[in-house]
């Protein structure tokens, strides 16, 4: 890590900077006095108080977890069970108990109205029908994936992010994106972006794998798929996209080759 970096992450920790805003990867800090309201800054609260807001804050960041996915750091003076109990006596935080899976599970009591809606929508005679191509590339980082228990037991889908394990032993790729299509984990996609010239301009997207999960049928999700991989593109500036032969000659494969040929320059390369 870069001494400056360093220094401005330990400015930022300690309340002495905070953050402005993000572009990117770049994040721009300035002094709190600049960015704050008066009254916001001149409020004191206790280090009890602090910690059970960022304990409640990481609940709202994952929604539904599961009991012990919210980080409780060991030098804080308030025990997981401490700060469970005080939230759930201020009416901040609820748990629940979800049929056919083991376990208390906590969300936080503001977004209870997102819960009901749910049972709502899939209880009685006119269940509405999750759109098979309203599909999302996950982040190996989104909360959705954080809480590898939670992952497991409602969508049957084991995630290892590998780009700490050595290539040799990975059986996807470092930067595997799960695929998120309608209510249902349906498969993952490998890719990277190939560098260009100088100024990135004429780089490409690669799709370096795509796989899918056991009775998935891959032609219900390929256009929500192709709408998913442009966005992609557009978010790192790329027009040009590239998928290896041995992907493209897959019944799935050619047909999302096919599907992003009509509205890209994509490219089957060996």
């Amino acid at each position: 890590t870069p001494a400056y970096r360093a220094a401005l992450e330990m400015l930022a920790n300690s309340g002495e900077l905070y953050l402005a805003r993000r572009e990117g990867s770049i994040r721009w800090f300035d002094l709190p006095e600049r960015l704050l309201p008066r009254n916001v800054l001149e409020r004191r609260v206790s280090e009890e108080e602090q910690i059970a807001h960022t304990f409640l804050a990481r609940h709202r960041d994952m929604g539904l977890t599961s009991a012990n996915a919210a980080w409780v750091p060991r030098d804080w003076p308030l025990t997981r069970k401490q700060l469970v109990e005080r939230l759930i006596a201020h009416g901040e935080l609820l748990e629940v108990e979800i049929v056919g899976l083991p376990g208390v599970w906590r969300l936080p009591a503001a977004e209870r109205f997102a819960l009901e809606a749910a049972a709502r929508a899939t209880t009685g005679s006119r269940i509405a029908a999750a759109d098979p191509n309203a599909v999302t590339l996950l982040s190996p980082l989104d909360p959705l994936i954080h809480d590898r228990a939670r992952l497991e037991q409602l969508y049957d889908f084991h995630y290892r992010w590998e780009i700490y394990t050595p290539e040799k032993r990975r059986t996807y790729g470092p930067y595997t994106m799960p695929i998120h299509a309608g209510d249902a984990i349906v498969g993952r996609i490998q890719m990277h972006r190939e560098k260009g010239g100088v100024d990135g301009a004429s780089g490409a997207l690669i799709i370096d794998g795509l796989w899918w999960e056991r009775r998935t049928k891959p032609q219900h999700h390929l256009e929500g798929l192709t709408r998913a991989i442009r966005s992609h593109q557009r978010l790192l500036g790329l027009t040009a996209g590239k998928m290896p032969s041995v992907l493209a000659e897959r019944r799935d494969g050619g047909q999302l080759f096919k599907k992003l040929r009509r509205a890209d320059v994509f490219l089957a390369n060996d």
